[in-house]
């Protein structure tokens, strides 16, 4: 959460910025999608040129899955599906790109945005 409050204040996000992206509903303002672009950027799933940084994504699932075979295997997926899409080459478009991929191919597999790790 730290690292979400830096970039809220980076980014001049408000409340229900911060709001809509912990509840993972789509980014309501442009100041939402700078949010989690920066986010991204923080975690270094997107690189400089506002890239996804697949290896890194994988590392991060890997952790937050303790590395669970069948949990790896539908993040591996989802980020597999998602690594090379087309974005917007506004950076904070492109993060909503990428997070509205994410929730299709989660959908996709069954599983909704009430999950837990």
């Amino acid at each position: 959460m730290s690292k979400a409050e830096e970039c809220k204040t980076e980014v001049g996000a408000a409340d229900v910025d911060m709001e809509d992206m912990l509840e993972r509903k789509p980014a309501s303002t442009m100041e939402g999608m700078c949010l989690r672009s920066c986010l991204m950027k923080k975690f270094e799933v997107m690189d400089a040129s506002g890239k996804f940084v697949s290896e890194v994504a994988l590392q991060h699932a890997e952790k937050v899955t303790s590395g669970a075979e069948d949990k790896m295997k539908l993040a591996s997926e989802i980020i597999n599906a998602c690594a090379n899409i087309e974005v917007s080459s506004n950076h904070c478009q492109a993060a909503e790109d990428y997070g509205k991929c994410f929730k299709q191919e989660a959908n996709a597999r069954g599983i909704d945005e009430n999950y837990q790790f």
